[in-house]
């Protein structure tokens, strides 16, 4: 990979270029003889596809505002049975930081997802926009607010709070709220919805 940085007046920019593999398989499936005559097997095949990564990042402040976003194109670099390989893909994000005087940290952000069509699958996209507050009342406290809304009508809604009883202990509390309509992108997961209640010692 290669990595090029510059500053433009306000803000920071840079480019990359990386050569790899995919972080996560891709799956196909092949037929194989068993032992009896005329019988086949379906054979699952996982495979790290090799893929070339185009990036563009940046970063600057407009006031008290900071301001970043990234973008990054994945080309599928696999000969062969599309099946097999996975498909072009383009990850953006685009977001705001500011902190309210004497309240919390927000942070807001635009999420785009597209993924090229196939020989056996149409393109897909999503947009998404996400909200996060971060607020700290006093030093032993830290309360957080996140919430992701899709386009498509789902989201996710997760509010947590920490407390540090001493040095090394603190004790944690947090909600995972999906909702949504069957098949949509939160939606289907529903049912996962839950309320973590831990106590983290450090040592």
């Amino acid at each position: 990979g290669v990595r090029a940085s510059m500053q433009l007046s306000r803000f920071d920019v840079s480019a990359t270029y990386f050569r790899g593999f995919r972080s996560e398989p891709t799956m196909s499936a092949r037929l194989e003889p068993a032992g009896a005559p005329g019988q086949m097997l379906l054979q699952p095949i996982l495979s790290y596809d090799r893929v070339n990564v185009l990036g563009l990042d940046f970063s600057g402040v407009i006031g008290d505002v900071v301001l970043r976003g990234e973008a990054a194109y994945t080309i599928a670099d696999t000969p062969g049975d599309a099946a097999a390989t996975g498909s072009d893909s383009l990850q953006a994000v685009l977001g705001g930081e500011y902190l309210i005087p004497g309240g919390p940290r927000t942070v807001l952000q635009a999420i785009y997802d597209y993924s090229a069509p196939t020989q056996v699958s149409d393109s897909s996209s999503s947009l998404k926009f996400m909200t996060a507050l971060l607020y700290e009342p006093t030093n032993r406290t830290q309360v957080e607010v996140g919430w992701v809304q899709s386009l498509d009508g789902s989201g996710l809604f997760k509010p947590s709070l920490t407390y540090s009883f001493a040095d090394g202990v603190r004790g944690e509390a947090v909600g995972y709220v999906f909702y949504g309509g069957a098949g949509t992108e939160f939606g289907d997961f529903r049912e996962n919805s839950q309320l973590r209640l831990s106590l983290v010692y450090d040592f």
